[in-house]
């Protein structure tokens, strides 16, 4: 580790000076951090058959800093250096076959054949992948990963689990949040549609596997109020059903491209939409209510003197305001026929 850092500044990135100068932070961080990357590693497949977590973790800094030189590539897989999944799948692509364990080949093909889930009657051909990646510190939410080669079948499902094309990592991709959760539960949900498909699924989480053969995953709950995109706005989540659109549309919401969205000031109105409809609310839009119960409880009340605001000003005896502000006496003569 001492030899890659020593030669860490020397080395060649290419890329803008922004880039590069984005890249070299990323590449110290990770210099600093090879204990994390052990234990990373500690539940890589290599090692469950014999590997050393301690070896592999140096040997995969060394060779990312050798050997990745552009910038953009650090750049894009920064969220990742340190995931198993990641590192995983980066040994399995740049390791050569000497640093493998004799017996590694056997055992790899147990583990992998434990994590796959198989359907009545198969369809196709391998394999699906299906990663559930938890966020750092709320593993609840995250991202669900569906890795297979490109299927009209595969993308029929992937469009009834909500999954997104990624062109970027070459996968399905969908974020599971605050609506969605928990992602194990999505990811065995994602499981269970594929396998009905025909397609085999291999999903490294036992929980999901699990989850997935048993059907005892929580059904993800269709009806949400969350925060929008703007901060003084509320989107109305729900499947598409016309007499309810109507509803949330009698109620001031309107398409934003992306979602139903009413504006912040009609927090009283929404929420008892959302009792007599059956909506759940996030926390984010929680937040948003109860910041609006503090506007209203904390404004300003006016009240009415009663007292008759003079329409003219006071005169004060200036005759010039007086001739001004005088009547003016049109001639019979020189009057309209209406007067």
């Amino acid at each position: 580790m001492r030899r890659t850092l020593r030669k860490f500044p020397e080395m060649q990135l290419f890329g803008t000076p922004v880039q590069i100068h984005f890249a070299r932070q990323l590449m110290g961080q990770l210099a600093c951090q090879r204990a994390q990357a052990t234990s990373a590693c500690e539940s890589l497949a290599a090692v469950r058959c014999g590997s050393d977590a301690h070896a592999l973790a140096k040997w995969y800094i060394t060779h990312v800093f050798h050997h990745q030189k552009r910038a953009t590539w650090w750049i894009a897989n920064r969220e990742y250096l340190l995931c198993p999944w990641f590192i995983e799948e980066y040994l399995r692509a740049y390791r050569p076959g000497r640093h493998a364990a004799a017996d590694e080949p056997a055992c790899v093909a147990a583990v992998w054949e434990e994590a796959m889930l198989r359907p009545a009657k198969a369809r196709f051909r391998g394999a699906v992948e299906v990663h559930a990646l938890p966020n750092a510190g709320k593993e609840e939410t995250g991202q669900i990963l569906v890795r297979y080669e490109m299927n009209p079948e595969l993308s029929r499902v992937a469009r009834g689990a909500k999954l997104r094309w990624d062109h970027a990592r070459t996968a399905y991709v969908r974020t599971v949040d605050e609506c969605a959760m928990p992602l194990v539960d999505r990811a065995a949900e994602v499981c269970a549609k594929l396998l009905t498909a025909g397609f085999r699924v291999l999903a490294l989480d036992a929980s999901v596997r699990e989850k997935a053969l048993s059907g005892t995953y929580a059904r993800e709950y269709p009806r949400w109020i969350r925060r929008g995109k703007n901060p003084f706005t509320l989107e109305f989540l729900y499947t598409h059903n016309p007499w309810l659109h109507e509803r949330v549309r009698s109620l001031g919401a309107r398409w934003s491209g992306q979602a139903m969205e009413v504006n912040w000031m009609l927090t009283e109105e929404t929420q008892e939409f959302a009792q007599l409809y059956n909506f759940r609310i996030t926390e984010d839009a929680q937040e948003i209510f109860e910041r609006w119960h503090r506007t209203v409880k904390n404004a300003r009340i006016w009240e009415e003197t009663g007292a008759e605001e003079a329409l003219l000003p006071a005169l004060d005896g200036d005759a010039l305001a007086e001739r001004l502000c005088a009547r003016i006496e049109i001639p019979e003569d020189l009057r309209d026929d209406d007067g």
